[in-house]
């Protein structure tokens, strides 16, 4: 028994069902709600949920600018540092002890064996590591949360300064 017919039409029509699904799973950067740009750079955070290990963020990096821009990336926790808020309560959500060590890394500028320049072309986008939160903070079920990201950078040689990512809001159930 074959599940798709050999005429024509019928390949036509599902490959042309299978398009428009795939397309609306890819990003749409230009729809998408990016922080403020400094210096021809902005990020934006995505919130993606997994069924058992919870909310992971993803980090993207665009140039805003007409020109090429250059930038140094390296692991996540030396330059980018994560805010998350409980909505409820208004308070900062209290980090693991992974995640305090991680988020007491941060250090712009320092010294680092992991740096990789980054060029970007005017309107390009770099999607950076990703991070699962519940590795860096206590996430409560039943609580909703506001997660951004500040990316600070020091190095000489490449873009240098402070930008911070939209607000992606999220509820633990």
């Amino acid at each position: 028994m074959r599940l798709c017919g050999t005429d024509p039409f019928t390949r036509i029509t599902l490959l042309s069902i299978f398009a428009v699904l795939c397309s609306s799973c890819h990003q749409n950067f230009d729809s998408r709600q990016w922080g403020e740009a400094h210096n021809g750079l902005r990020i934006h955070i995505d919130t993606v949920f997994q069924a058992k290990q919870g909310p992971k963020i993803i980090l993207f990096f665009q140039n805003s600018s007409e020109k090429p821009l250059q930038f140094y990336q390296s692991w996540f926790w030396l330059n980018t540092a994560i805010q998350c808020l409980t909505i409820e309560t208004g308070e900062n959500a209290k980090p693991t002890p992974e995640g305090k060590h991680l988020l007491d890394l941060l250090s712009p500028g320092g010294v680092r064996s992991r740096n990789v320049l980054v060029t970007l072309s005017p309107g390009q986008v770099y999607e950076g590591e990703s991070v699962e939160l519940q590795n860096v903070y206590h996430l409560a079920k039943g609580l909703s949360y506001r997660v951004k990201c500040v990316y600070t950078e020091a190095l000489a040689g490449g873009w240098s300064g402070a930008i911070t990512s939209n607000i992606s809001s999220f509820r633990v159930n």
